[in-house]
């Protein structure tokens, strides 16, 4: 049996970048879509690059289905107004994915426009003022928390979580595991002791599946045993199946 012919893909436009990509399951579902009723709605590039349809051209790959691009002309339009407003209306976004992006989308609103005003002042030898730029970044910080629908502290949680913030925190942030609120604090953490945070948190995971509990009960637990931590590293050695009995015991208030 023949395989199919592998598709080359298109790079992705930053600013497409500002909203997450579909979970397996959801890229699953879609690939079965295309497969059965084909693209319907063709990729949209800019410079060559995707600004949207990053899933729909990872679900033509899989499915062997044709990819379909078309060419985005702005035509004195704002890219990144015009990326989020296909993203906003179709995507079931969290809070805290709402607030991450609201910061990317203040950087690149921020970029655009530095380059609309240079472009309107290149005929004059003077520079932006520093007044202008930071007039024109208050007005992206509004704009940002007003097109996503989250409030300005959301927005500054997620600024602190995106600048200070180790990959693993922001990854686990935008897949619910964290509020924004005590991501933030996390974040002021060095980025060893914030490492150490997300294995104790993946450790406290496992066993609340393990045990079909509320991971806020295994925290209550541990800390009033004060002894979770302390065992994690004991046994770190151990295999997954060994450690997480001892844990079990060590929750229930069990001898081990």
């Amino acid at each position: 049996m023949k395989g199919k012919k592998e598709q080359p893909g298109f790079e992705f436009h930053p600013v497409a970048n500002m909203f997450p990509l579909m979970n397996d399951a959801e890229l699953e579902e879609l690939t079965r879509d295309i497969k059965e009723n084909g693209l319907r709605n063709p990729i949209l590039t800019f410079d060559d690059k995707i600004i949207d349809g990053r899933n729909r051209q990872a679900a033509c790959q899989k499915a062997g289905v044709t990819i379909r691009r078309e060419k985005w002309e702005p035509k004195g339009r704002s890219l990144v107004k015009f990326v989020t407003s296909l993203n906003l209306h179709r995507r079931h976004l969290t809070t805290e994915q709402r607030a991450l992006c609201a910061v990317e989308f203040a950087k690149h609103f921020e970029e655009e426009a530095k380059e609309r005003k240079f472009a309107g002042l290149k005929q004059n030898q003077g520079t932006v003022s520093e007044n202008l730029r930071n007039e024109e970044k208050g007005r992206s910080s509004n704009k940002a928390g007003e097109a996503f629908g989250v409030s300005g502290r959301s927005v500054d949680h997620a600024k602190k979580i995106m600048k200070s913030g180790i990959s693993e925190l922001v990854e686990a942030v935008r897949s619910g595991k964290f509020k924004l609120y005590i991501a933030s604090k996390i974040a002021k953490l060095p980025p060893g002791e914030q490492k150490k945070y997300l294995e104790q948190e993946k450790m406290v995971e496992r066993i609340s599946e393990a045990q079909n509990v509320d991971p806020a009960k295994v925290h209550l637990q541990a800390r009033a045993a004060e002894q979770l931590i302390p065992w994690v590293k004991a046994f770190s050695e151990l295999e997954e199946k060994i450690l997480v009995a001892i844990l079990k015991s060590v929750i229930r208030g069990e001898k081990v």
